[in-house]
């Protein structure tokens, strides 16, 4: 995937629809504690396997704190493989959210969502919760292009398979839950 990034620079944090810098004060033991954290939305992550290609199906996705984190080496340190993921911001049961971000971001709708499990992320700097679920698809589930909405999230289908999920990610960033994903897709739903 080649995009251009140009201009990239840290500005003065004022106002955000999808985080909020908070700041907790306390005693704790009789020491006095300061605690900076973040409150943001929780999330829905889908693990998408395609049967007939064995392969596992993720988004690779540039991210700008990553980027950053990687000194702005070049635009590739920005990106990440990641699950098929979305924050719960709509008035709509999980498995709907779940659908519509399989469709956006991948362009699959998988005729069954299974709920695998409910995980909190970030204790340390904030905790919101991520609702992990699982779908098997087939070339007869796609109903659009994908890709993410037109608002910078540039993002790209990747197909992993199954027996080169540790040579791929020897080579590319990802977070915990893929790992995850990927241990109980091999060793719970694959007995």
């Amino acid at each position: 995937m080649k995009i251009d990034i140009s201009d990239f620079k840290i500005v003065e944090f004022k106002k955000s629809d999808f985080i909020k810098p908070l700041r907790a004060s306390f005693v704790i033991n009789e020491h006095k504690v300061d605690w900076d954290f973040i409150k943001s939305f929780d999330s829905v992550s889908i693990m998408l396997y395609h049967e007939s290609k064995d392969s596992f199906i993720f988004v690779k996705q540039f991210r700008a704190p990553l980027y950053y984190y990687e000194n702005c080496k070049d635009y590739e340190s920005g990106f990440s493989v990641e699950l098929c993921s979305g924050i719960i911001d709509k008035n709509k049961s999980l498995e709907e959210i779940a659908l519509d971000e399989c469709i956006e971001e991948l362009g699959f709708k998988p005729k069954k969502l299974f709920y695998i499990n409910k995980f909190y992320t970030g204790f340390g700097s904030g905790v919101n919760t991520q609702h992990l679920f699982f779908a098997r698809v087939s070339d007869d589930d796609i109903v659009g292009v994908g890709g993410g909405v037109d608002n910078g999230e540039f993002i790209k289908s990747v197909y992993v398979k199954i027996n080169e999920y540790d040579e791929f990610f020897a080579k590319n960033k990802r977070s915990a839950l893929i790992d995850y994903a990927n241990l109980w897709f091999r060793y719970i739903y694959k007995k």
